[in-house]
């Protein structure tokens, strides 16, 4: 098309080895199916890849963009969205890119279905709160995911539960989901020399861009920053699982701008001080004070869990069933533990050889 350089349909046709042209041949229709979603730019369809030596047949996610000018902001964002993509192959928590390809006036980018959705309509399925079980397994997945990027000097700026889509799993016991980080859009790169340790974060952006609700005040504010916003909007998003709410609520971004000095976090009964802990460290004003080892915080590292809470939120509540209950009581009797050791739990008197029980059956 006119103002397309071939370069880029160079760059863009390029496949990952896991989705090698030579190996799967793709296909989806526009008229069977309606959209999975849509942007400003792009829709995402359901589609397919079949696999030219066995005839293994999968389903795909493919989203469709309008090829922009070669001049325009669109472009370099659609290069550097298929750059980075291309870079994550292989990481377990991230959506997956398969392959890429042009036709007309469109690129195309197949990636790995999610058929469980995305977090913030399993959030808006859950009761509240969500119990810190749950959120302790989907937030290391999300966690390790920002690691990956920011080992790579790779910025989101856009995480949100809108933003991380779920597969189904019978590994993820009580969440039943496999997270992984999606929509690159507006991900960005950081200096080369840049490591993730908070002495030196160096600011080396501006752009306003991403959800308001989840801004950072640094973004929010128009000031120079770096990989710290994305940790920011993941405390938001952890914040968002336990409460249903976003840390700082307003209809747009001048009032959202009045409410940040003043902001509060409320939580509902029950929630632990290594859970508060994180999210408040998390949404610190100062970026360089929020912690960047997320895999290694006390709430996620293995043996850290208080069990007499934890034992807690499996409890069956008397009254209507929900999902959530139908989890409890499918852990308690996974636990296999005496009657004896639960009444100790609830009251706070669990044994050492009680808490080694427990850790090994949660």
């Amino acid at each position: 098309p006119k103002g397309f350089h071939p370069e880029m349909a160079r760059k863009v046709c390029h496949t990952s080895g896991k989705g090698s042209s030579n190996l799967w041949s793709y296909s989806f229709s526009q008229t069977k199916h309606p959209p999975l979603g849509k942007g400003n730019f792009s829709e995402v369809f359901l589609g397919h890849r079949k696999c030219k030596l066995s005839g293994a047949v999968e389903d795909v996610a493919v989203k469709r963009c309008t090829l922009p000018d070669r001049s325009s902001a669109r472009y370099k964002t659609l290069e550097s969205e298929i750059s980075i993509l291309k870079e994550l192959v292989g990481q377990p928590h991230i959506v997956q890119l398969f392959s890429t390809f042009v036709q007309g006036t469109h690129a195309y980018l197949c990636f790995e279905i999610c058929s469980g959705g995305d977090l913030l309509k399993y959030i808006r399925r859950q009761p509240i709160p969500i119990s810190e079980m749950i959120i302790r397994i989907a937030g290391r997945q999300i966690a390790a995911a920002i690691e990956a990027l920011h080992e790579r000097n790779i910025i989101h700026r856009d995480i949100k539960p809108g933003n991380v889509f779920l597969i189904p799993t019978t590994e993820a016991p009580g969440f039943g989901y496999i997270a992984k980080l999606g929509d690159f859009g507006l991900a960005t790169r950081g200096p080369a020399d840049d490591v993730m340790t908070p002495s030196v974060y160096r600011s080396v952006h501006q752009t306003w861009c991403g959800t308001p609700s989840y801004m950072p005040p640094e973004m929010l504010f128009r000031m120079r920053y770096d990989k710290a916003v994305d940790l920011y909007c993941y405390g938001a998003l952890l914040y968002q699982m336990r409460t249903r709410n976003t840390p700082v609520r307003g209809s747009d971004i001048e009032e959202l701008k009045l409410k940040m000095p003043q902001r509060r976090l409320l939580w509902p009964a029950g929630t632990t001080t290594r859970f508060k802990n994180l999210c408040s460290d998390l949404l610190d004003n100062d970026p360089a004070k929020r912690p960047t080892r997320l895999t290694q915080h006390s709430f996620f590292v293995e043996g850290s869990v208080d069990l007499s809470v934890a034992l807690r939120e499996y409890v069956v509540i008397e009254g209507e069933a929900s999902p959530e209950l139908e989890t409890r009581r499918r852990l308690l009797k996974s636990a296999k533990v005496s009657e004896e050791v639960v009444q100790r739990g609830m009251r706070d008197e669990l044994t050492q050889e009680d808490r080694k029980k427990l850790a090994e059956a949660l």
